[in-house]
Formats: structure tokens, sequence, C-alpha cells
């Protein structure tokens, strides 16, 4: 029976060394509003960009910069794709949104810059390594909102015109933050080693005492 206690408190310490506290949301990527242009994304035309994880994450919020010309879009449609030889290819999550609008006091050729900021109501998991493509797509039709471009990707993102099957590609990128959870197990850091391995060398020799007594 003490035995049995024993080698419970061993396992008590183990869990203790090793648990991690619950990660807080953190910038998964990023790609920098550089004030330089915008490209209208609605029901006419849509962008896309591409982006790549280098852990596996969940991302929980997205946020991107804009500029609105006429009326500012109060719904948004989020679209996430895997990628299809470099282009956007099937769906792997959907959903419309009502953003956070900010005023952030910059300017993209002479009209205002927006921030637009979005919690996922359904929160997507993306691999490490693999491409993925963002689409953002506002309510309108009019040609009254544009997602600005940024630096920090591939110089390389896509315009999909209404009825043009092929679409055509553009040369920059566009600005937007995925921010989320790593969802890759954690690595127990060395000094979490050493006190396992302490706590269960002090107990072995505790427990053989004890049996030995008994």
């Amino acid at each position: 029976m003490k035995l049995h206690r024993i080698v419970l408190a061993a396992g008590l310490v183990a869990t203790a060394a090793i648990a991690k506290p619950a990660l807080a949301d953190t910038t998964l990527y990023t790609q920098t509003p550089n004030q330089v242009d915008a490209y209208p994304s609605d029901q006419q035309q849509q962008v896309y960009d591409n982006f790549t994880l280098s852990s596996a994450a969940t991302v929980n919020t997205l946020t991107w910069y804009a500029i609105d010309t006429l009326s500012q879009p109060s719904n948004f449609a989020i679209n996430f794709y895997a990628d299809s030889g470099g282009f956007p290819g099937a769906s792997i999550g959907s959903e419309d949104v009502a953003p956070t609008e900010t005023l952030t006091g910059g300017n993209v050729g002479g009209y205002a810059e927006y921030s637009y900021s979005a919690s996922l109501t359904n929160p997507l998991t993306f691999a490490a390594g693999s491409p993925y493509w963002l689409e953002i797509t506002a309510d309108n039709s009019n040609d009254t909102w544009g997602w600005e471009t940024a630096d920090g990707g591939d110089n390389f993102f896509y315009i999909y015109y209404g009825s043009t099957p092929s679409g055509t590609s553009g040369v920059g990128d566009l600005a937007f933050t995925l921010t989320g959870v790593n969802t890759a197990p954690p690595v127990p850091e060395p000094s979490s080693f050493v006190m396992l391995g302490t706590g269960l060398v002090g107990f072995a020799g505790v427990a053989r005492r004890k049996f030995r007594k008994a």
C-alpha cells in the first residue's frame, strides 16, 4: 500500500514537471500594409493571397487592411483554400463575418486606410509548410472597397474576374495577419527533464527501502 502511494506521488511529480500552461493566441503569419495600392474584392472581382505557416496552428482571428472610397462594407465573406499548382484549389473553410473596423490614420493613394478584425466562429487548423490561400470578399459590388497591398509575402497574389475561369495573377502581396495557437506538441524544457529524472530516482530509492522493511 505504501509502495502504491509512493509510485502515485512520483507520477504527480512527473506530471507537474512536464505540464505546460494553456498557450495564448500569437501572431502566426503577417504581411505588413505598405500604403502603396489596393485591389477591389467584391461580387464582381475576387482577390486571393497565399500563405504558409512555419508550424501547425489553429487560426482564430483574421486582421486585414483596406481602403473605402464611398461606403464601408458591413459584411465580408472569408474563404480559405488549399493550394492547387500555385493557385487556389479546394475550399477548406468559409464564413461570413461582420468585422470591427478601425480608421488607422494612414493614407493609400489619397484614400483613408482602415483595419478590419474578425474572430472566426469555426477556427481552422493548418499544417506546417503547406501553402494555403485566403480570399476576403466584400458584400457590395460597386468597387468601393479595396484590399491593401503589403510587404512580407512571396510577391504574388491572384485575381479572379467574375466570369473569367482562368483569372490572372498579380505582382505583389496583400495586407493581412493570422492570429491563433500553435498546435505542434510542446517540447519539454531541459530543466523539466532534470526535475523529472531527479524526482523519479529519489522516489525509487525510497520505494526500495520501504519495500525491504516491509
